[in-house]
C-alpha cells in the first residue's frame, strides 16, 4: 500500500476521535510521524466543520489544498473551500441529480458518518474517490462496506443462520433481517440494490447514467442508516 493511503487509514481514524472527544491535539502524533501532510490537514478541516467551526475548517482546507501534489485532491479541497466561504451545507451546495456531484456529495458526507467503523469509512472514501473512473470496482467496494456493517450490527442473524442448517448468503441474511423486523422494508430494499448492484459489477456489467444515481444513492442512504445505528449503541 502507498505511503499516502497509510496516512489515509490513520487520518479517518482520529477524525472519528476528535469528533467525539473535540481534542485537536489527536492528531499532533500525525504530524509529528509523517509531517505537514495534505491529508492530515483535510482530516483536520473536516473535524472542524464537523463541530461547525467554519473559519477553522477553512483555514485547514488551505493547508490541505497547499500540500496536496495531486491536482484530483487539490479540487477536493478547493470544492470544500468554495462551498464553506459560501456556508452551504453539502446538501445545499450539490446538485444531488448529478453523477459526479453526488459522489462528491457522498464523499463529504462521510467523512461526517464518524459513529462508522474507521475502515468502512477508509473503504468507502477511496471507492467514492475513484467513483468516477472506477465504478465497477466501486460498486463492488460498496457491497462489502454494507456487509462487514450487517456483520457487525447483527451478528446474532449470521449466527443464527449459520448454526441451524439454514442457506447462508447476503440475499438470506438481508432478507431473515427484514421478516425479524431489525430492518424496515425500505432499508430492506436499499441493502438488496446494494448487493444486485455489487454483483453486476462483479461480472463486469455496464450501468446507465440513472442507474448509477440510484445505485449510489442507496448506498449513502444505507450508510446514513448504520451511522445514526451505532450511534444509538454509543448512547446506549
Amino acid at each position: 500500500m502507498s505511503i499516502w493511503r497509510d496516512i489515509w487509514k490513520e487520518t479517518i481514524q482520529v477524525n472519528s476521535l476528535v469528533a467525539k472527544s473535540g481534542n485537536f491535539s489527536e492528531y499532533d502524533h500525525l504530524y509529528t510521524k509523517y509531517g505537514d501532510d495534505g491529508m492530515i490537514h483535510y482530516a483536520a478541516a473536516q473535524s472542524y466543520e464537523f463541530i461547525k467551526k467554519h473559519n477553522e475548517a477553512i483555514t485547514e482546507y488551505k493547508k490541505a489544498l497547499d500540500c496536496f501534489p495531486v491536482p484530483h485532491w487539490k479540487i477536493i479541497a478547493k470544492t470544500n473551500i468554495q462551498r464553506l466561504v459560501k456556508r452551504q451545507t453539502p446538501e445545499q451546495f450539490f446538485d444531488l441529480s448529478d453523477f459526479n456531484d453526488l459522489l462528491w456529495y457522498g464523499f463529504q458526507k462521510m467523512y461526517q458518518f464518524v459513529n462508522l467503523n474507521p475502515f468502512n469509512r477508509y473503504v468507502a472514501l477511496s471507492a467514492l474517490s475513484r467513483g468516477s473512473s472506477e465504478w465497477s470496482l466501486t460498486l463492488v467496494d460498496f457491497r462489502t462496506v454494507m456487509e462487514l456493517e450487517i456483520k457487525h450490527h447483527y451478528p446474532e442473524i449470521i449466527e443464527y443462520r449459520s448454526n441451524n442448517g439454514k442457506e447462508y448468503s447476503l440475499f438470506s441474511i438481508i432478507k431473515e433481517l427484514e421478516n425479524q423486523n431489525y430492518i424496515s422494508k425500505k432499508i430492506a430494499a436499499n441493502l438488496h440494490a446494494i448487493r444486485k448492484a455489487g454483483n453486476i459489477a462483479a461480472h463486469d456489467a455496464k450501468t446507465s447514467e440513472s442507474e448509477k444515481v440510484a445505485n449510489l444513492s442507496n448506498f449513502i442512504h444505507v450508510m446514513v442508516y448504520f451511522n445514526d445505528l451505532q450511534q444509538k449503541d454509543y448512547i446506549l
